[in-house]
């Protein structure tokens, strides 16, 4: 539909994206394909609540703290975060799928499924009767697809959360996926494609996934192209379903004032009646990454910028040195403080937005600098930008700088965990992606126990020419400036 949103397991990038440039990137993007946790995090990080297996008929008392992670019969997993004082209640279902699942040809599957459940179920077969049931609730609803994820929710007043519920299970348990319904909302798929091209900072995304991976699936769009979306049929969609909806891989996070053992009780009978699959769940190679420095042109005479959104690879989410990077990234580019606004913008004026932002997935990472500058002083700002690289390489942070985005980091985090729906997506998201989430109060300690030195370590490993791969999107058509800028931040 039409959230977009990194990749990612916390609300600091999300938030710092929002915040350096009022975008935030496409999550039609953010096991053993997840990698597992060292056993030094592992030991502090239990405390979400104790797994419990529900047998058919017992419903397990409150875990200590408030949220519980339950895991049903047939494999779903399900986190129940009562907020006494919070009279909005969110429910997420996020599925285990996304587009690096399909094949070239399948590409834009996941997206596609995830507009056909909105046409109609079994309950609900006529086209609108969900959003009129809905509306008439006063609820809010919505869903988004990443290359790794699926996710469907509802948030809704306190009162009305049973109903808003007993909607949300039949479109993603009951969708009728039919002929008819297809070819209408291909024609919407096909326009929002086209929008998502005629956006120069959506498209921008679109690109640099292409850059860094090239043919590898997180190298494809998640919305497919125009050819893919236009050959996907009916029987494409069921057999996709079919393969990947499945309750090994579905979480549901419900946040908010509500009772949590009748709530437990419903998601079992229902998320928990459904027949569990004995089919694997896929396995993928490691990213193949495309060695830079690369750089790509989307040229638009319209422009009277040139926007520059580069990417370094990092770590996939579960990696201990995530922590590190976060702020690593915050004080290069998080806020209206870090060295990029200040280099670039406050003593330049080269630009009025730049930033910098870490996101994740299962099993890699990027940190992203995002810039809109004048275009006659793009090789300037490029040269502001690796230079404040290479600072970051060779110095360490001082205690003052390193104070500061720690403090931030922690205060956006705060922020960031204010809805019920945030906080669901929280705890769901990382379920999916780290298969081990981290309670909010160990993760702002872990920011706290980031050294200067540890910093730098992450910084001499990250900033490099090879890893460097930039997007220009502006009138320009010569690379070779910007290329031997580049080339500049050495090994």
């Amino acid at each position: 539909m039409n959230r977009h949103v990194l990749s990612k397991i916390n609300a600091v990038a999300t938030l710092a994206a929002l915040t350096f440039l009022g975008c935030v990137r496409h999550q039609v993007r953010h096991e053993p394909f997840a990698p597992e946790l060292s056993e030094a995090r592992r030991a502090k990080s239990t405390p979400v609540s104790q797994e419990k297996r529900l047998p058919d008929e017992v419903i397990p008392p409150k875990a200590d703290g408030n949220v519980t992670r339950t895991v049903l019969p047939n494999g779903t997993r399900v986190f129940t975060i009562p907020i006494a004082t919070n009279p909005v209640v969110a429910a997420l279902v996020l599925y285990d799928v996304g587009s690096r699942f399909e094949t070239p040809e399948t590409n834009g599957a996941a997206h596609f499924v995830e507009h056909m459940v909105f046409r109609g179920t079994e309950n609900r077969p006529e086209p609108g009767a969900i959003s009129r049931e809905l509306d008439a609730l006063g609820a809010q609803n919505n869903a988004y697809t990443s290359q790794e994820y699926t996710g469907f929710w509802i948030r809704v007043e306190a009162s009305r959360f049973v109903q808003a519920y007993d909607v949300l299970y039949d479109m993603v348990a009951r969708p009728l996926l039919r002929q008819s319904d297809t070819d209408i909302e291909r024609g919407a798929i096909l326009q929002e494609e086209k929008r998502k091209r005629d956006d120069e900072t959506s498209f921008s995304w679109t690109i640099l996934n292409g850059l860094m991976y090239g043919d590898d699936p997180l190298g494809r769009p998640v919305l497919g192209t125009s050819q893919t979306i236009s050959a996907l049929n009916r029987d494409d969609l069921l057999t996709f379903r079919q393969a990947n909806y499945l309750p090994s891989r579905t979480v549901v996070a419900i946040a908010g004032a509500f009772d949590e053992r009748a709530t437990l009780k419903m998601v079992k009978d229902t998320f928990g009646s459904l027949p569990p699959s004995s089919e694997p769940r896929p396995s993928f190679a490691a990213p193949r990454l495309q060695e830079g420095p690369l750089i790509a042109l989307d040229v638009r005479q319209e422009m009277n910028q040139a926007l520059f959104t580069i990417a370094f690879p990092t770590y996939g989410c579960g990696d201990d040195r995530q922590y590190a990077t976060e702020v690593l990234a915050n004080a290069l580019g998080g806020g209206m403080s870090s060295r990029l606004f200040t280099e670039v913008r406050d003593k330049r004026g080269l630009a009025y937005s730049v930033g910098a932002m870490n996101s994740c997935d299962s099993d890699t990472g990027e940190i992203i600098i995002r810039a809109g500058v004048e275009l006659s002083k793009a090789e300037e700002a490029l040269s502001v930008i690796i230079g404040e690289l290479k600072k970051l390489k060779n110095e360490p942070m001082s205690p003052d700088e390193l104070e500061r985005s720690v403090s931030n980091l922690g205060g956006s985090f705060a922020l960031g965990m204010e809805a019920s729906i945030d906080i669901a997506s929280y705890y769901a998201t990382q379920e999916i992606l780290t298969g081990a989430p981290v309670s909010p109060a160990l993760t702002l300690a872990l920011y706290s126990d980031v050294s200067a030195p540890s910093v730098q370590d992450i910084a001499r490993d990250i900033f490099r020419a090879r890893g460097l791969h930039l997007v220009v999107t502006s009138r320009r058509q010569d690379t070779a400036p910007f290329l031997n800028i580049a080339r500049e931040l050495g090994e």
